[in-house]
């Protein structure tokens, strides 16, 4: 939100120094065209001209404010994609009947240094499950490597109840020095062998 901080600081700066030039110039073109003496003494034509202005000027901020309201929309609706396209999310059942192959690419092409995130939602129609992912590293068609120790999973392990659902997040942090290309990594999960995840992302500079 720093942005739209920023922003709104911004507009109500230039709001104040606009309705303060506005004033002065209404003031210069007041003395030069308007016999300001005559008016005061006119009561009924003092009122009516201030109840005039008054309105103009409550336009003027409602203008002013709706312009800044789509904005600061504008820079949260933006923030909001941005974060989205950053999070791979997939729901998957544990169910241990038959194998399965969970497969998660991340759509959006990194630059080195920036992270990945992928979300799991995982879910057991049978019994309850015990879920620990097993990391490994990630690694390019050209053979280079993203360590496991940059990979981090929330909860590292998670008890998952009969028809609960449940979110692990899996976060790869690349480094400044790492060398563009398509990566993956294969994880399992200790107590259910059959559960493979296959993750993807690709980096360019």
């Amino acid at each position: 939100m720093g942005n739209a901080h920023k922003i709104l600081s911004s507009a109500i700066n230039v709001l104040e120094e606009e309705i303060a030039a506005g004033i002065l110039a209404a003031k210069k073109l007041e003395h030069q065209f308007i016999n300001v003496e005559e008016v005061r003494d006119n009561q009924d034509q003092l009122m009516a001209r201030i109840r005039r202005d008054t309105h103009e000027a409550v336009d003027i901020f409602l203008d002013a404010f709706a312009a800044l309201t789509q904005q600061l929309n504008s820079v949260i609706d933006k923030r909001k994609t941005t974060s989205e396209e950053t999070i791979v999310k997939k729901r998957a059942s544990t169910n241990t009947n038959s194998s399965q192959t969970i497969v998660l690419e991340n759509d959006k092409i990194l630059k080195p240094g920036e992270s990945a995130v992928f979300q799991i939602i995982l879910s057991d129609d049978e019994k309850n499950t015990k879920i620990a992912l097993i990391k490994s590293d990630f690694t390019s068609n050209d053979n280079y490597k993203i360590s496991q120790r940059n990979i981090s999973i929330k909860p590292s392990t998670l008890f998952l109840k009969l028809k609960e659902q449940a979110e692990i997040t899996i976060e790869v942090k690349t480094l400044r020095t790492t060398v563009p290309g398509f990566y993956r990594a294969i994880l399992s999960d200790k107590y259910n062998p059959k559960i493979i995840i296959i993750l993807s992302f690709q980096i360019e500079n």
